[in-house]
């Protein structure tokens, strides 16, 4: 119960970014206008409610789910995708797949969880490439150590060391009008941990970011 709520407070807190930073905007463009009275107060009231909810901690953390299953790492991961790409506010110019095709690939986790926590990864990734030229995202899957290995790489900028002391420890830290709640890594990595995995950063650099899940085998 304790991840649902934390996982309703990560999607809470993202639209509670966006709506913050679009108030800021709108008090911008009001200055010096005759507007009535009580127009900049109102607004500046929603835009500092918005940061209490984009603020709240996070709440505790996952316990392994009785619901586990077997899925295959592939199918879930082109799912995601497919999903993800109807979303209007989603921006990429390619998918590369590098999918072993094997049986093996198959993990034993519950699926509505491992989804959440490849939309947070993948959704950080393309974040991550707002700005690049070349926003393509890298997706491979192969057998590795008795488990199933996938490593999501894309092309942005790479992370920076100030982000990098955060990186799965606590929230990383957002600026006012900046996407998301900086909570999607911790919560994957609970996720993936529930299940007796793992997720790091394998590489990042000017070339972009890879990022590593490690899977026991079902």
């Amino acid at each position: 119960m304790g991840m649902v709520e934390a996982n309703w407070r990560h999607a809470i807190a993202r639209h509670a970014s966006t709506i913050e930073a679009a108030v800021s905007n709108i008090i911008d463009d009001l200055e010096g206008l005759d507007v009535p009275e009580t127009v900049n107060p109102d607004l500046v009231t929603i835009r500092n409610l918005t940061k209490l909810i984009r603020e709240r901690p996070i709440a505790s953390p996952l316990i392994r789910s009785n619901q586990a299953e077997p899925v295959s790492i592939n199918d879930q991961l082109q799912s995601v995708i497919g999903d993800l790409g109807r979303r209007r506010d989603y921006d990429l110019d390619s998918v590369v797949w590098e999918l072993e095709a094997t049986s093996s690939l198959m993990v034993r986790v519950d699926p509505g969880w491992l989804r959440q926590a490849f939309e947070y990864i993948i959704d950080n990734a393309e974040q991550a490439m707002t700005d690049s030229p070349k926003k393509e995202l890298t997706i491979t899957t192969r057998s590795s150590d008795q488990g199933v290995e996938v490593l999501i790489a894309d092309t942005g900028p790479g992370i920076s060391p100030d982000v990098a002391t955060y990186l799965f420890r606590e929230p990383i830290p957002k600026s006012s009008g900046d996407r998301g709640s900086g909570m999607g890594l911790l919560l994957a990595q609970v996720i993936v941990q529930a299940y007796g995995g793992e997720l790091n950063c394998l590489d990042t650099g000017p070339q972009g970011t890879v990022m590593k899940i490690w899977l026991p085998h079902a």
